[in-house]
Parts: C-alpha cells; sequence; structure tokens
C-alpha cells in the first residue's frame, strides 16, 4: 500500500511541478514558484530596447599617442631561450616546495631505518621517489609557462616595432601629402590619418603586452622586486630548419621519460602492504575522493587468505582495487600524451608551411614595391608607393610571428613530452 502510495505522489510531482513530501508525514504538497527575469529582486526588471551606450567623452583632454616610446624610458635585459627556460625550471615555487617535503620525508626514512622498522622504511622510501617526480613534473610545468610568455614577448615587441615603422611611413607620406598641395595637386590625406590612428591603437596594445608579459614572465625566472622601466628583450635566434619530426620517435621517448608516467609506473611497480598508505596519499593527490577508504574483500576470500597466508586480508582486496585503479589510470594518461605528443608535432609541420606561405608574400610585396617606385604619375605613384611599403611592412612582421610560433611549437612538444627540465638537467 505504501509503494502504491508513494508511486501515486510522484507520478503527481512528474505530471505538475510541485515539491513533494510523503503526505502520510503531516506536509501539504506545495507548488514551487517560477521565478523569470521579470521577478528578480523586489520588483520586477524593466523592458528595455537594445542600444549601445555611446562612450561619454567631454571631459577627456584631446590627445595622441606619441609615434614611439623614448629610446631611454626602458633599460633591456637580454635572455636566450634556453636561459628562459632553464631558470623557469630551477626557479619553479612548488618544485622547491615538494624538495623541502621529500628532504623532511628523507628525514623520517633515516628514522625508521634507524629503528629497523622496514614497513616504514619501505613507505617512506617511496614518498620519496613520487616527490621528486612531483618536482621534476613542476619544473616542467613552469618552464612550459615561461617559454609560452617569452615567444609571446618576442611577438609583442615585433608588433610595437611594426608600429613604429608603419608610423614613421605614415608621416613620410603626409609630408609628400603636403608637398603635392603645396604644388597645387589635389590630395586627400584622410585615409592617412585614419590608418595613423589604427596604428596608434596597435602601438599601444603592444605596449600594454609587453608590460603584461614582462610582469608575468620575470617572477617565473626568480624576479621578485618587478619594475616596469626594467623590461627583458628575448634575444633567441629564429634560425628555421626544415628537418622532418619522427613522430612515433618522439611519442616513444615521452612515454619513457615523461615524469606524470614514471609516477604512475613507480606506484604500479611498488605496490605492497609497506607501501599501500604512501600509494592511497598519491592516489589522493590524482583525485580528492581516490584513496580515502579501503576496498572490501569478500568473506569467503577472507577466511582462506586468513587461514593460509596469514596476512590482514582487508589489505589483499586494497592491494588489488589500488593495482587496478593505478593500471587504468597510467593507459589512461599514456594515451593521452601520446595524443598531446603527436598534436605539438604536427604543429611544428604546420608552423612550417605557414613560414613557407609566409616568405612568399614577402617577396611579392617586395617586388610590388620596386614596381611602385617605378615612373608614373604624382598622386597614383605616391598611393601605390605607400600601399606597397605598409604591406610589405605587415608581411615581414606575419613573416616574424610565424618563425616565432615555429619555435614555441618545438617547446610545446618538449613540454607534452615533460622533458623540458630534463633538457636543462634540472635534477632535484
Amino acid at each position: 500500500m505504501a509503494l502504491l502510495l508513494t508511486g501515486f505522489v510522484s507520478g503527481c510531482c512528474r505530471s505538475r511541478q510541485e515539491t513533494c513530501q510523503a503526505w502520510w508525514w503531516g506536509n501539504e504538497v506545495t507548488e514551487r514558484s517560477q521565478v523569470g527575469l521579470g521577478d528578480v529582486g523586489q520588483q520586477a526588471l524593466p523592458a528595455v530596447v537594445p542600444q549601445l551606450a555611446e562612450p561619454e567623452l567631454s571631459q577627456l583632454a584631446p590627445a595622441l599617442l606619441p609615434d614611439a616610446a623614448p629610446e631611454n624610458a626602458y633599460n633591456y635585459r637580454g635572455l636566450e631561450a634556453i636561459q628562459c627556460q632553464c631558470l623557469a625550471a630551477s626557479q619553479s615555487a612548488i618544485a622547491q616546495l615538494l624538495e623541502d617535503e621529500q628532504q623532511a620525508v628523507n628525514g623520517l626514512f633515516r628514522e625508521a631505518s634507524h629503528q629497523g622498522n622496514p614497513a616504514s622504511c619501505s613507505e617512506q622510501s617511496l614518498r620519496q621517489q613520487i616527490l621528486l617526480h612531483a618536482a621534476e613534473h613542476a619544473r616542467n610545468q613552469s618552464a612550459s609557462a615561461a617559454m609560452q610568455l617569452y615567444f609571446g614577448l618576442m611577438k609583442a615587441e615585433a608588433k610595437r616595432q611594426l608600429t613604429a615603422d608603419g608610423l614613421k611611413e605614415i608621416a613620410a607620406s603626409l609630408e609628400k601629402v603636403e608637398r603635392l598641395r603645396m604644388a597645387g595637386v589635389a590630395a586627400d590625406a584622410n585615409p592617412l590619418e585614419q590608418q595613423r590612428l589604427e596604428l596608434q591603437e596597435k602601438q599601444l596594445e603592444a605596449e600594454l603586452a609587453i608590460d603584461r608579459l614582462n610582469g608575468q614572465l620575470q617572477p617565473l625566472l626568480g624576479v621578485t622586486a618587478w619594475d616596469r622601466h626594467e623590461r627583458l628583450w628575448p634575444t633567441a635566434s629564429l634560425s628555421i630548419a626544415a628537418t622532418e619530426i619522427d613522430i612515433e620517435a618522439a611519442v616513444a621517448e615521452g612515454l619513457q621519460g615523461h615524469p606524470e608516467l614514471n609516477t604512475l609506473r613507480l606506484l604500479h611497480t611498488q605496490l605492497n602492504a609497506k607501501t599501500l598508505p604512501a600509494i592511497r596519499q598519491a592516489l589522493g593527490a590524482i583525485e580528492g575522493l581516490l584513496g580515502g577508504s579501503p576496498s572490501p574483500l569478500p568473506i569467503s576470500m577472507k577466511l582462506i587468505w586468513q587461514h593460509i597466508v596469514g596476512c590482514v586480508p582487508q589489505q589483499v582486496g586494497d592491494l588489488s582495487a589500488r593495482r587496478s585503479q593505478i593500471d587504468r589510470y597510467l593507459a589512461h594518461r599514456e594515451s593521452a600524451i601520446s595524443t598531446e605528443i603527436r598534436l605539438a608535432a604536427q604543429e611544428v609541420e604546420s608552423r612550417l608551411q605557414q613560414i613557407q606561405l609566409a616568405r612568399n608574400s614577402v617577396e611579392t610585396w617586395q617586388d610590388r614595391q620596386q614596381r611602385a617606385t617605378a615612373p608614373a604619375g604624382a598622386q597614383i605613384n605616391l598611393a601605390d608607393q605607400h600601399a606597397a611599403q605598409m604591406g610589405l611592412l605587415s608581411a615581414r612582421n606575419s613573416l616574424y610571428e610565424y618563425a616565432v610560433d615555429w619555435h614555441l611549437a618545438h617547446s610545446k612538444l618538449r613540454a607534452a613530452q615533460g622533458l623540458l627540465a630534463r633538457d636543462c638537467q634540472v635534477k632535484p
């Protein structure tokens, strides 16, 4: 009868949007109020016609950005790519904390060894190895983050230089337009003025990006007192080598050396009753809910193990469950890391194709620039020369950015393999 009543009440709730409680508990069924946008807060939100607000600029003094920042406004410090990578790896704050923890565990290991406690020795030894792998993984992550900022800074500085060169070209073209006007030739300067405003906006964006990237990169290198007037200048060589990457060899190298995978393999090989507490803790670091409660063993197996082996049956079931968890997660991470490595290798090849296309674009604009200098009508020649020069500047910037992206793709490949810290031979 109770089941029948329960089904009746739940069916009623499904047919009407109500909050249901069992009526035989003495509670009435109440309807849930539906709240729409017109009922938010104490009063309904007003209906409006969508319309963009216009910026109010009446209190803003008219001013233009300077064509270029003063040469002595900043102090630049040269930084090579490998320096950036290795400084970030060595200065990783998380890695340093993990190494401090490893030293503390090492003290526990020596104490257990002195007391002749083999179970504690095995557990503390495993904890040390786990912490060392975790520190290497943290160094890889720090180096990877630093390299992305480093190459981003290269592109931002290149964009700033492009805008400065473009503003110089526009200034020169405006002077030519003024001379034509003085000579009685009709010439429209409005397009040039508009271009100048657009480049000044890009110049400000580049300056903001440079400040932001310096502010994010410098702490990763160990700089604790950031000064916006102190800037890093990436001195990396942008030489491009059209060498084909052996993707499967890259995958094999990454699977062999990746510290995360080595940690999981360590857990698999070192799993036993003595190391079980440390392995539970390691699984909890992967996912907070893992490793918290021991896995039960069937009663029949309990009796068999208790009678024949004499070990704690609960540990036997827990060991089997933990081994299964480790093996499944290891297979998952090997598959994911293999895919990441393949994608990174493919990106290197794609960036190389972009470089080749950008080089062709530069050559096309160079040819157009040469043809624009041939004798022709004054006004037409001026417009064509300006367009060719601006197009060439833009094409060169694209080529530069693609070259930077190619080097960044190589860095991403090493990061996917988990080898950035090892390339620097940074060992805890």
